[in-house]
C-alpha cells in the first residue's frame, strides 16, 4: 500500500473509532457535562430547580421521587402580627360557664369574613406536618383528642385574644403514609374588613367526658375517627357559643367584649 492509501485507512479508522466511542457515551449524561452525574449537570447548566431522576436503580423509586419532591417544596414563611383583636367575654348567667381555652388540632375560636354577601370561614390553624415527621409517616394516633376549658363563674370575665392572621397553603403538596396529601402552611395578617369571632362554651363539665380540674383547666375528651386529621383546623368541638362581630381596620388594635347568656 502507497503512503496515500496508508493515510486514507488512518483517517477512516480513527474516524470510525470516535463514532463508535460517541454512541456508546452514558445516556445519563447531559450533553456539555461528561462526567459529571445526571443531577449536578442539571443544576450547572440545565433549567433552575430542576433535577433528573434515573427511571431505574437501588431503592425505591417511588420513595426517591417523593424525596426529590421535598426537597423542591416552595418555601412560604410566617409574616408577624401587625394587630391583635382583644375579646372580653363575661359570663352574666347565675351559674358557671366553661370557656374553651385550647384544643388538640382544633382552635379555641372560630373567625369568618364577610365577602360578596356572605360569610365565609376564615383558616386560623392548619396541620402542618413535615415530610419525614413521625407523625407524616403514620405513627401517632389521632383518634383520642382532649379539649381544655376555664371556669367562668357568674359576673366574671375572661379574655381572649386573635393575632389578626390566617393560615395561607402553598401550591406545593407532599405525601404523608397512606396517601394522605398536605400543603405547606404559614400564618400571615388578614386584609381589614368586616369580621366576626365566635367562642366555644360548655355549660356543664361531667364525667365520661370530662375529667377533674386540673391546674385550672378541665379536660374534656372528644374520639375522632380516620387516621389523620384534616389539613385546616376548625374550632374544637362544643355544645354552645357566643359570637361578637366586628370591622378590623387598616391599622391598630382592636378590644371586644360578649356575654352569655
Amino acid at each position: 500500500m502507497n503512503h496515500f492509501g496508508t493515510a486514507v485507512f488512518l483517517n477512516l479508522w480513527i474516524s470510525l473509532g470516535l463514532v463508535v466511542a460517541l454512541g456508546c457515551s452514558d445516556p445519563n449524561e447531559s450533553p456539555g457535562q461528561s462526567g459529571m452525574p445526571a443531577s449536578e449537570a442539571a443544576g450547572a447548566g440545565g433549567t433552575a430547580g430542576t433535577v433528573d431522576t434515573p427511571a431505574s436503580g437501588d431503592g425505591d423509586a417511588g420513595t426517591a421521587d417523593s424525596e426529590a419532591d421535598d426537597a423542591q417544596l416552595e418555601p412560604i414563611e410566617d409574616l408577624p402580627s401587625t394587630q391583635s383583636v382583644r375579646i372580653e367575654f363575661t359570663n352574666d348567667g347565675e351559674a358557671p360557664v366553661w370557656l374553651l381555652d385550647w384544643g388538640e388540632q382544633c382552635t379555641r375560636f372560630a373567625v369568618e369574613s364577610y365577602e360578596n354577601g356572605a360569610w365565609t370561614a376564615l383558616p386560623i390553624g392548619a396541620n402542618s406536618l413535615e415530610p419525614d415527621d413521625i407523625c407524616c409517616e403514620g405513627g401517632c394516633d389521632w383518634s383520642n383528642l382532649w379539649h381544655y376549658f376555664v371556669e367562668v363563674p357568674p359576673g366574671q370575665s375572661a379574655s381572649l385574644e386573635w393575632d389578626a392572621r390566617a393560615v395561607v397553603l402553598s401550591d406545593d403538596t407532599y405525601a404523608c403514609a397512606y396517601g394522605v396529601e398536605y400543603r405547606p402552611s404559614a400564618l400571615q395578617p388578614v386584609a381589614p374588613g368586616r369580621y366576626r369571632i365566635a367562642l366555644g362554651l360548655r355549660l356543664e363539665v361531667e364525667a365520661p367526658d370530662c375529667q377533674e380540674e386540673d391546674k385550672g383547666v378541665v379536660p374534656c375528651t372528644v374520639i375522632e375517627s380516620g387516621s389523620f386529621p384534616p389539613q385546616i383546623e376548625s374550632m374544637c368541638e362544643v355544645p354552645e357559643s357566643v359570637t361578637v362581630e366586628f370591622q378590623l381596620p387598616a391599622t391598630g388594635d382592636v378590644d371586644l367584649s360578649v356575654s352569655y347568656p
